[in-house]
């Protein structure tokens, strides 16, 4: 849904408005620095009462003691952002059209909506640990629905202005906090007596937390710096196509964020048990899957960027110039995504120091590059920065993870997990780009056929060059071949 509605909100409010929407999704993740952890803990604790290791007391009380802390932290958030929106308007950000009241007043609303956002995270995360997906699913898709359904008809009927689409989404918010708090409190029974504060139930945890603290801090700097840099180095409009470029390059990644949810876990129980040779097989298997997930679909768009953008925001201008960040990103996105299983490897034989160690260097390295190149060759600048701190990541990471973790088993990671579907996919969607007219606004038509003929290619090629799902592909079609021929044998 999020992505559905970009070219509308752009349509509706401007890519300058736009901006102000990219500037709050950072904004958003930024703030989750304040989590401490405690999410992410609440998660593993509610995962442990699930499996009978606390009382409903406990875990009620933990529950009550992090919504005090949340409630705190979120207050003095959105009292943060309100200070200091009319400091934003005037001296960070760089509106051309816009009018710094006008800005003032979206950001104040954006401070109450990032805390609340920020603020159901607690709840989402008890749902996880209690295995309530499916709810939480449900929860999720029909607010996104109602966000983006809710916001469209707002700005089309009511008031087509950046104020009118935050506020929008501060009503679905609170609704959607209330549900999920109500989700929770259902799934968790009632103990014996009322749930309370308890100090000694957060110090409980705090040495847990603050190992995923440290961890997701430098994960946040990698990710966000950029923007955040951007937000005062471009103009509004720049820094809104740019967001608008890495929200498009992004949508890469929601495949490994599902697959992770088993991924990480199995890999832990497996190294828990001991069996060094079933780690190595399913590191390389889900290794296999990230890849056939993230590597053909970032070629393709890093080759059809133009088509696809034109296709989908009919806005030549814009296409024009997202098109080659999008290129970019798109490569960058697909290195960062072959570093996935490899970081659910470290976490699951708890080797947090080298993540922590290789993303200070990282954020020491992407800073200075983006704060001095952007305002010499503007947001292609940080594109390129981006992307080529992930290939160094893939090159100069792998081999130490690699010779500590799993040695011997870097050739295979190159010669079977990653470049046999990487060339077979490229080798595809060369021959298609090399076949395909350029993209015009006046013909959708051949724009999709590129996309689709290119996506299909690539996938198939991939898949048949990927020995996981080669052996899949052949056991499919040797047991078709069973069903077929059973009546004629029996």
């Amino acid at each position: 849904m999020g992505l559905a509605f970009v070219p509308v909100y752009i349509q509706l409010l401007g890519i300058e408005s736009y901006g102000l929407i990219g500037f709050f999704a950072s904004l958003h993740t930024l703030f989750t620095l304040l989590d401490l952890g405690l999410s992410r803990t609440l998660a593993r604790e509610t995962a442990r009462f699930r499996g009978g290791s606390q009382s409903s007391e406990s875990i009620l009380d933990l529950l009550r003691s992090m919504e005090c802390v949340y409630c705190v932290i979120a207050t003095i958030m959105a009292g943060s952002v309100m200070a200091a929106a009319p400091w934003i308007a005037n001296h960070w950000l760089k509106a051309d059209s816009l009018p710094a009241e006008t800005v003032t007043t979206a950001l104040t609303i954006m401070g109450l909506v990032t805390a609340l956002k920020w603020y159901s995270t607690l709840y989402r995360s008890a749902l996880l640990g209690l295995q309530e997906q499916v709810c939480l699913n449900a929860s999720s898709m029909g607010f996104a629905t109602a966000r983006g359904v809710g916001t469209f008809f707002v700005l089309s009927l009511v008031s087509a202005s950046i104020s009118a689409f935050f506020i929008t989404h501060a009503i679905l918010t609170v609704l959607e906090t209330i549900v999920l708090s109500l989700m929770v409190h259902h799934f968790i029974p009632r103990g014996t007596r009322p749930p309370r504060f308890c100090a000694d139930a957060l110090l409980s945890i705090s040495k847990y937390a603050a190992g995923l603290t440290a961890i997701t801090f430098l994960s946040l700097l990698l990710t966000q710096v950029d923007k955040i840099l951007l937000s005062n180095l471009l103009s509004l409009e720049d820094f809104g196509t740019y967001s608008f470029a890495t929200l498009v390059a992004g949508s890469l990644t929601v495949g490994i964020g599902s697959a992770s949810v088993a991924i990480g876990p199995r890999l832990t129980e497996l190294v828990a048990t001991g069996n060094a040779a079933a780690v190595r097989s399913a590191y390389h298997r889900y290794c296999q899957l990230i890849t056939i997930m993230t590597v053909p679909p970032a070629i393709v768009l890093a080759f059809f960027s133009e088509h696809f953008l034109l296709l989908w925001t009919q806005d030549p201008g814009i296409t024009a110039y997202a098109a080659p960040l999008v290129s970019i990103l798109a490569i960058g996105t697909m290195f960062n995504g072959l570093m996935h299983t490899p970081y659910l490897l470290q976490l699951a034989y708890g080797w947090t120091r080298f993540t922590i160690a290789i993303n200070i260097v990282g954020v020491l390295i992407i800073v200075p590059c983006i704060y001095f190149l952007a305002p010499e060759y503007g947001a292609i600048a940080a594109a390129w920065s981006w992307t080529a701190l992930n290939v160094g990541y893939v090159a100069i990471s792998l081999p130490f993870l690699h010779r500590t973790l799993l040695p011997n088993e870097l050739r295979s990671w190159w010669l079977e997990d990653v470049l046999p579907p990487a060339l077979a996919s490229l080798t595809a969607v060369t021959f298609v780009w090399i076949a395909s007219p350029r993209p015009l606004i006046t013909s959708p038509a051949s724009s999709f056929v590129a996309l689709f003929g290119a996506a299909l290619l690539a996938m198939i090629s991939a898949a048949f060059a990927t020995p996981l799902f080669r052996k899949l592909i052949i056991e499919f079609f040797y047991r078709l071949n069973a069903i077929k021929t059973w009546p004629q044998s029996s």
